[in-house]
């Protein structure tokens, strides 16, 4: 679909997933004078006891949240032995024999064998839940029905910025702040992390696959759509100068680059993609009244027009509307 306007709450977004990320917590018992022998074993019991504890907690929820979003016809998700799919059909066996959706048009997919999926997905008022099976995994294994994680599709947008939580004050802070678009519209953005003793490297998602019930191929964004934010109207920066060496409006320069540098996703033809529907997504910060939203949209009509772009392939909103979020 198609918008008439560029500017204030957007028409046409993509919903896309992000995974849930678990956070490792590292405990620790520190020495103390007078502590007594054995006092670190029974310390230690206590805590996997209790994580033994809080993890039950965790699975019974996992188990209610199933069951208000997925019902079953008879039973619950809490009395699953194991999940299959047959004749496009989510097949859930409990001790009391095979149970299907109440609605079945939840059932959104599956990933791996039908007889024996690694994952079932489910679909929510537009967004989707995977149940990850996996009976070889430290909780999938002690699960009846193997169930590993349930993860939930979230943070479908995303918003890179260039401004606010940003200093970028001079050309090696914009050319970083473009650098990091940059990796991110190719797709080859790692970032190396030190976090409790140990170093990592974070990397951008691949697409999740999955099949339809049918058995059809299909895959899911494995990242979330993701915004650039421009700055406002009245900043400069001496990253370029005008013919009489003053300072550039930032705004003209964020909008020509960052639009520049999404064309690398607007012309792939394959592989993982930010927009599917040939759209850059913009922020545009600190607007007030109509004269300068409609500056805002001369802005993005020049930029659209030197790069040759159709017009509205730069959609932009202000920060109130991502705010309250932009309508699917």
């Amino acid at each position: 679909m198609r918008v008439e306007s560029r500017v204030g709450l957007v028409a046409r977004t993509e919903p896309d997933e992000r995974e849930l990320r678990e956070e490792e917590v590292a405990l620790e018992i520190v020495d103390e004078d007078g502590v007594e022998a054995g006092a670190h074993e029974r310390a230690e019991t206590d805590l996997r006891e209790d994580d033994a504890g809080r993890g039950a907690r965790v699975i019974a929820w996992a188990r209610k949240f199933l069951d208000s979003i997925a019902p079953l016809a008879v039973g619950s998700h809490a009395d699953a032995r194991a999940y299959r799919v047959a004749d496009g059909r989510l097949v859930v066996e409990t001790g009391q024999g095979a149970a299907f959706l109440r609605e079945p048009a939840l059932f959104a997919g599956y990933d791996g064998e039908a007889a024996a999926p690694a994952a079932i997905l489910l679909l929510h008022h537009g967004l989707h839940v995977e149940i990850r099976i996996d009976r070889s995994d430290r909780i999938g294994r002690d699960d009846a029905a193997g169930v590993a994680d349930v993860h939930l599709e979230a943070a479908i947008t995303t918003i890179m910025d260039c401004e606010d939580s940003v200093a970028a004050v001079d050309a090696p802070d914009k050319a970083l702040a473009y650098r990091n678009w940059l990796g991110l519209m190719r797709g080859d953005l790692v970032e190396q992390v030190a976090k409790g003793g140990r170093t990592f490297d974070r990397a951008m998602n691949a697409d999740r696959p999955y099949r339809a019930p049918d058995g059809r191929p299909f895959a899911l964004k494995g990242r979330s759509l993701m915004l650039v934010r421009n700055v406002g109207h009245l900043m400069t920066n001496p990253a370029v100068l005008d013919r009489d060496a003053r300072e550039v409006p930032e705004g003209l320069l964020d909008a020509m680059c960052t639009t520049l540098i999404a064309m690398i996703d607007l012309r792939k033809k394959d592989g993982p993609r930010n927009s599917t529907q040939g759209s850059v997504y913009v922020v545009k910060p600190k607007m007030r009244g109509p004269d300068e939203v409609a500056f805002a949209d001369e802005i993005f009509t020049h930029v659209e027009q030197t790069l040759g772009l159709p017009r509205y392939t730069v959609i932009a909103a202000s920060p109130a509307a991502t705010a309250t979020g932009w309508p699917l």
